[in-house]
């Protein structure tokens, strides 16, 4: 499993990094760029600024890496190496969170499928901090789930510093969305798998690790720029969820844009997610492993559904949980257990030689049943059109063969493949 997840991994990083130093075509590139650039120049790393001004629309996280690679080689469009590496963390974790919930090919799977994934690529190679909250939600419920599964320490901390770094890039979105998936799968589950889960995670101490990591900048950011806290939590987390945050800064999409480009944007695989739905929830042994990917999907659409001021790309943290499910699919498919139709399909390219045999003999019974009931029904015909008539004239004629005038006519013999049961019929008769 390792061997080949690190060979889709080194593909795909030949595909993100590939012409990654040309011109790009989105100009919210240039809203992390500068910022970065700046705090480079000007050796500022609390107060992130654009154009001389603190610009604290986000947390600057995003910032602090691009700057990191500016401060090595200049203002360089290489700093698109950020989303990149955080592209390839996200398939790292998606691979290793399918194959604790569906195994090692379902894993290995969703993690194809997210490479594939059309948005997901095109988000890997843009400067933004959305691949950075990908990463992070993805490697907050594969902590959990791994938590659930064995008690780790270990994996507890990971689940707390995941939560803090995904707060310092996008803010309390990045805390919202992972907690509100994992509430949902273990209500859906249990009060027993809620108290599992809290107390493995370990919360006193890992609520000690989030204030550590997430608490200081705010500080910082507050004590240098005074009305920070009101902007940053009123204006720029509250507000912007109902399109009132001042000043407007972006035109918000429409609900229908918004679905349609989550569609858009997990294509080709989000033509086959309705089937691997329904594959899953009728497979006992996937229907408990696929409550967190549907609660992942469902807190991730429903959220920005709701929000006024969302904008069409923020359906990306879907993206894994689609490979999620879509992956449990494929993987149940290579293995000849798809439940996507009624019955259970087992594809003889794929099929073990027993289950190829089994339906091999269900074949030939169903075709041999089929040919029966075809003799016997032309054998019953055959046998009421042979007793006789009394015709006009007085005289007994076959009512299946009409008696031409001036000689007699023989009986129409039957075709020549089921002349023998033909037989047997009339003699038995």
């Amino acid at each position: 499993m390792r061997r080949r997840l690190l060979l889709v991994l080194v593909l795909a990083a030949g595909v993100f990094v590939w012409r990654l130093g040309r011109p790009g075509f989105s100009d919210t590139e240039g809203m992390f760029a500068e910022p970065a650039r700046e705090m480079v120049e000007t050796g500022d790393w609390v107060t992130p600024r654009m154009n001389g001004e603190p610009f604290l629309t986000k947390p600057p996280l995003a910032y602090w890496l691009a700057a990191t690679v500016m401060a090595v080689r200049g203002p360089t469009e290489y700093a698109r190496l950020v989303p990149a590496l955080a592209a390839l963390g996200t398939v790292a974790v998606t691979g290793a969170l399918g194959t604790v919930l569906f195994g090692e090919a379902a894993g290995l799977a969703a993690a194809v499928v997210l490479v594939t994934s059309a948005g997901f690529l095109v988000e890997a190679r843009l400067l933004r901090a959305d691949m950075l909250l990908v990463l992070a939600i993805t490697t907050v419920l594969w902590a959990a789930a791994s938590v659930r599964r064995r008690p780790s320490l270990g994996m507890a901390m990971l689940f707390w510093v995941a939560l803090g770094l995904g707060t310092l890039d996008k803010g309390l979105v990045a805390l919202v969305i992972p907690v509100a998936a994992l509430a949902l799968a273990v209500v859906v589950e249990g009060g027993a798998a809620v108290r599992a889960v809290v107390a493995r995670l370990r919360a006193p101490l890992g609520l000690a690790v989030l204030a550590a990591i997430v608490v200081p900048w705010h500080l910082a950011a507050g004590a240098r720029n005074p009305g920070f806290l009101w902007d940053y939590i009123v204006n720029q987390h509250l507000l912007v969820f109902f399109d009132a945050k001042l000043p407007r800064d972006s035109i918000p999409d429409s609900l229908a844009v918004f679905w349609t480009m989550f569609f858009v944007r997990t294509l080709p695989w989000s033509l086959l997610l309705p089937a691997a739905a329904v594959h899953a929830w009728r497979w006992p042994e996937r229907r408990s492993a696929l409550v967190l990917p549907i609660a992942w999907i469902g807190v991730v659409v429903g959220f920005f559904s709701l929000a006024a001021g969302r904008l069409e790309h923020y359906s990306l943290p879907a993206a894994p949980a689609v490979a999620l499910v879509v992956g449990g699919l494929l993987a149940d498919v290579a293995a000849g257990r798809s439940r996507v139709a009624g019955s259970r399909c087992r594809p003889g390219w794929q099929a073990p030689s027993r289950q190829r045999s089994h339906f091999a003999i269900r074949m030939r019974r169903s075709r041999r049943s089929t040919r029966r009931s075809r003799v016997a029904a032309w054998s019953r015909s055959c046998a009421r059109r042979q007793r006789p008539r009394q015709s006009v004239s007085g005289r007994s004629r076959c009512c299946w063969h009409a008696e031409a005038p001036g000689r007699r006519s023989s009986p129409r013999r039957p075709p020549p493949s089921w002349s023998s049961a033909s037989r047997r019929s009339r003699t038995s008769a």
